[in-house]
Parts: structure tokens; sequence; C-alpha cells
């Protein structure tokens, strides 16, 4: 929360159940805006769906002056994988003008989703990140997280596969 204040941003969390439509419109917006040539609309109306079940966690970064939404994560707990408790990160989207700023947002979005993990017990951290998001991977890479195996998960829409990553 502390670079949302430096950025004059404001951070609210909540269940994806408890999202509103204009919440879902704006994180499908800004996911569509920054992925427009790896988004088919399949993808997305997925990306609606899983924002709003209610397993699903989302933190939203918000400008405190315009109320704009500058970035989100969305996550699970509890995800069973080898009989532990996996906490998953699904997605971290940022919008062009929250990208590069000091301090990072995505890195506060990633922290913020380490501690809610730990805080529930969670056995283990794990990301996936498309195979053509080449920057996400580097950034990944360099916070430590580490190759773990490529997801079989194909959109024939967009020709994608997903890499997985752990923590």
């Amino acid at each position: 929360e502390a670079a949302a204040e430096k950025l004059q941003a404001k951070v609210e969390r909540r269940c994806g159940d408890f999202m509103t439509p204009k919440e879902l419109d704006e994180v499908c917006a800004l996911k569509l805006s920054m992925m427009n040539e790896l988004v088919s609309p399949m993808a997305m109306a997925r990306t609606r769906n899983e924002a709003a079940s209610a397993a699903a966690r989302i933190i939203m970064v918000r400008e405190e002056s315009r109320g704009k939404l500058l970035g989100y994560a969305n996550y699970y707990l509890n995800c069973l994988e080898d009989d532990k408790r996996v906490a998953y990160l699904y997605e971290v989207q940022l919008a062009d003008e929250a990208q590069g700023k000091k301090p990072s947002l995505g890195k506060a979005l990633l922290a913020d989703f380490e501690e809610r993990a730990r805080q529930a017990g969670m056995a283990a951290m794990r990301l996936t990140v498309s195979a053509l998001n080449l920057k996400a991977i580097s950034i990944y890479e360099h916070l430590g997280y580490g190759f773990v195996r490529e997801c079989t998960e194909h959109d024939a829409d967009t020709n994608t596969t997903y890499t997985s990553y752990v923590y």
C-alpha cells in the first residue's frame, strides 16, 4: 500500500463474487488494452468469469484523483497441487501510465499476493505468464521466480501457450 500511496493511488481488495459489473468491465478493459493482440473474445469471456468467481481474489489499484484503474492482480488461494495447498496468481495487469514508475506498482501487487498467500499458510506460490510475454518473464525471473513447467493449455484463437513459474 506504500507504493500505491506514493503514486497517489488507493488499494481495493475484493472476493470475485463481490466484484461489481463496472469493476469487471474495468478489469476486462485494462486487460484488453494491454494485451489486445494476445486476447481472443473467448479468453476475455473466461477472464470475466474467472474474476467474478467466488474463489477469485482481486487486488485493484486506482488513481485517487480520477478513480481510474491503474492495475490489478487476480489470484486464488487453496489450489491443490501434489496434495499441497498452493496460491496461484492468475494475472497481473498494469495500465501504461503505471508501468516503469518508482516505486513499482507491479512489484507491490506481487508482494501483496505473496503476503496474503503466506498469511493463508500456502505451501507454495505459482504464477502463469504467456510464453510470448518476454518482458514479464524477465521481471519474474529477476524477482526469483523459477521455471516449473510449460502448460499444455493452448488458445487456438491467439496461438498462445502458457508457461508456469514457481516461487
